[in-house]
């Protein structure tokens, strides 16, 4: 993430205020007493110490989207071809290595692995299991926005809200 608008390179710091700024907005809005779905790509060691935190006011679903990562790769890519603009925002090695006609290793992927609730979604070929069906899975009510398209997803439910649905469904 690149906030200063400067092209290419991201400060470390302007990393970190985001990364801070992206769970104070989550904690703000749970204590608020509001359901969210949190949309990152954040390796495990990144997610645990934040969502461990998280737990003590909300419910914590994850839904992790799996993809072979050379598919990943080529749509990442593909992306960034069709709007340039992306760079401004993101330092993104991988698209101009594709430009200069060279490909970068493949990076693992550690995704968040907590005592929670955890559904496996393929996104090779539109979601398997089918998108509205997550929300189903996890008690989402209401229309549904665009499909997810990063890797994976924190579903956080203010425990109220949990427990007015279990009742709900029990009446």
């Amino acid at each position: 993430m690149n906030t200063l608008g400067e092209i290419h390179g991201p400060a470390q710091d302007i990393q970190w205020q985001t990364y801070q700024a992206f769970f104070t907005a989550i904690q703000l809005l749970l204590k608020h007493r509001v359901t969210l779905v949190a949309e990152a790509a954040f390796q495990h060691d990144l997610w645990v110490p934040e969502l461990e935190r998280l737990r003590q006011i909300a419910c914590i679903r994850i839904v992790i989207c799996s993809i072979d990562p050379q598919l990943a790769r080529a749509r990442h890519i593909a992306r960034g071809l069709a709007d340039p603009g992306r760079e401004h925002f993101h330092d993104d090695r991988a698209l101009k290595a594709a430009r200069e006609g060279r490909q970068l290793p493949l990076e693992s992927y550690d995704p968040p692995n907590l005592q929670v609730p955890i559904l496996n979604v393929d996104t090779t070929e539109g979601y398997k299991p089918a998108f509205e069906s997550i929300f189903i899975h996890y008690g989402t009510v209401g229309p549904l926005a665009a499909p997810p398209q990063l890797l994976d997803r924190a579903v956080v439910t203010p425990p109220h809200r949990l427990r007015s649905r279990q009742k709900s469904a029990g009446s």
